[in-house]
């Protein structure tokens, strides 16, 4: 049930030696072997059974996670350091992720100008 592209993405720099699964499902259902995380997106545990794969709907693997300190997050987001946009459960599962940030943000129209100026390597920038 790996969603294409079958590889591992970078999830952040924290704990590179660490994986987080993130999972959807077709239904409703609580699982034991999962936490929910919202807009019907789950982590699950990868110490569980492997059979239990299957019944997930999408699932993608995640080396590292990017964290903050308390109350960081929210400092950042006053200051303006981060674009605030509504996400879509899609997101997570995106068929073309190297894409993904420029046409989340070109969902807003407060940013969408501002993106179509922006070049498509952003380390040529």
């Amino acid at each position: 049930c790996a969603s294409e592209p079958a590889v591992f993405f970078e999830g952040g720099p924290v704990q590179q030696n660490s994986i987080i699964g993130l999972a959807r499902f077709t239904d409703a259902d609580e699982r034991s072997w999962t936490s929910a995380v919202g807009n019907g997106l789950h982590t699950i545990d990868l110490e569980s059974d492997a059979a239990n794969a299957i019944e997930c709907a999408s699932l993608r693997l995640f080396v590292g996670y990017s964290g903050w300190g308390p109350a960081q997050l929210d400092g950042e987001i006053a200051g303006e350091a981060w674009f605030v946009v509504d996400a879509h459960a899609d997101d997570a599962f995106d068929a073309e992720p190297s894409t993904l940030w420029r046409r989340v943000l070109e969902r807003d129209p407060t940013h969408r100008e501002w993106v179509r100026s922006f070049p498509d390597d952003h380390t040529l920038n």
